[in-house]
């Protein structure tokens, strides 16, 4: 039991750009001081990047710097042939040190390691291996305006040059080793929210610590038990393309569960069953996607709709590979409409209709932000209030649509 509160700790944050990071270092920090802990910070931009590779020095201003380190990440990705790259090198300059403060010892007693800040899901996952009990990712969310704001005024740049790193901060999706905070995001063990409210963000940084180091009597809230349970729920579905879970909630109560998957006969979504005569379970041989020929519709109609654009500008003298390219790139992948699967959200509302619960007033809770078209249904049953963990880059956002 002793060793259980003298272990390593490797912490991993993942942010988008612009947001203040320090505020969380510091924090844990704090914490982790009052548990007796050295905590060493490793900054992937000024410890590892320089490292592997050359950084332009074009440029005295901050949006040329973060422009020059986000080539250089992507460069050394590339030139590796390894989109876990940079994590590697986090885990050898936590090598360096523990080798500098413990000699052979292969783990560092009542140490931390902060590494600011990951960008790809690979080196999410290579943490993960590297450090296998001893590896916590932080998602640090700052609102879109508050993290323009400190681009404009804190780090001085324009708007314009703002505008560009959040975009490519985000997802570079033509950049096959560019960044992907949106796809890193999510796959954080907890979050924190930046406000201006520091004595906010002290309680959420020292409670997150407390869960560390066992404290049997902080529990969970009830919108972290509900979105607990859109997670679970996202484990019963078998789509081909991303498993979502959503659940409907009122007065701190839980109504219903909904996950992705293909609408049964009868009502309800497909489930795996035993099978009487052979006893083993089974999923019905027509039911859900992954058990029919055709697969995944949306997809097979996605690429039906590609070859018809193809063939027709073949006839006008286009290069067919070319306009292929094109369209797979285009935001036709991003079309929904065409699958069998019902979504998530859809289905925890469809699921308080069939018992016959009203959804006017209630929560959504849902592992990723609603599509446009489930976006349509939320607001039509009357939910009051969204909350989700994942972006979906598919989502089309209604600014002019809220709920009350």
């Amino acid at each position: 039991m002793e060793e259980q509160f003298d272990s390593e700790l490797v912490i991993g944050l993942v942010s988008a750009v612009g947001t203040e990071n320090k505020r969380v270092v510091d924090l844990l920090k704090e914490s982790l001081g009052v548990a007796g802990y050295t905590v060493h910070e490793i900054k992937l931009s000024q410890d590892v990047i320089p490292a592997l590779c050359t950084v332009s020095a074009h440029g005295n201003n901050q949006f040329d710097r973060i422009t020059n380190l986000m080539n250089a990440g992507n460069a050394a990705r590339e030139s590796s042939e390894d989109n876990s790259i940079l994590a590697l090198g986090a885990a050898s300059e936590i090598f360096a040190k523990r080798t500098k403060d413990h000699g052979n010892a292969q783990k560092s007693p009542k140490t931390a390691y902060i590494i600011d800040s990951l960008k790809r899901p690979e080196e999410v996952t290579r943490l993960r291996l590297i450090y296998p009990s001893g590896f916590l990712l932080i998602g640090i969310h700052s609102d879109l305006e508050r993290r323009t704001e400190h681009l404009i005024n804190v780090r001085v740049m324009s708007a314009e040059q703002a505008e560009v790193l959040i975009g490519r901060d985000r997802e570079e999706t033509k950049v096959t080793h560019g960044q992907r905070v949106n796809k890193t995001f999510h796959m954080a063990d907890f979050f924190v929210r930046i406000t201006p409210n520091q004595d906010q963000l002290r309680s959420d940084m020292t409670r997150i610590v407390s869960v560390w180091f066992g404290n049997p009597f902080v529990t969970p809230t009830f919108d972290e038990h509900a979105m607990f349970m859109a997670f679970a729920a996202a484990l019963r579905s078998a789509d081909m393309s991303r498993q979502v879970g959503a659940v409907v909630t009122r007065d701190s109560q839980i109504l219903s569960t909904g996950a992705n998957d293909c609408p049964k006969a009868g009502g309800g979504l497909y489930w795996p069953v035993r099978n009487a005569q052979t006893g083993r379970i089974e999923d019905h041989p027509d039911g859900r996607d992954f058990t029919r020929a055709d697969g995944d519709s949306n997809r097979a109609e996605q690429r039906r709709i590609i070859r018809s654009i193809v063939e027709d500008g073949e006839k006008l003298g286009f290069d067919s590979d070319k306009l292929t390219q094109l369209l797979e790139n285009s935001p036709l992948r991003d079309l929904t409409e065409y699958g069998r699967v019902v979504h998530a959200e859809m289905e925890a509302l469809l699921c308080c209709s069939r018992i016959g619960l009203s959804t006017v007033g209630t929560t959504l809770y849902c592992t990723t932000f609603p599509c446009h078209n489930c976006a349509k249904h939320i607001v039509a049953a009357g939910v009051e209030r969204v909350v989700y963990v994942e972006p979906y880059p598919k989502s089309r956002r209604w600014s002019s649509t809220k709920t009350p």
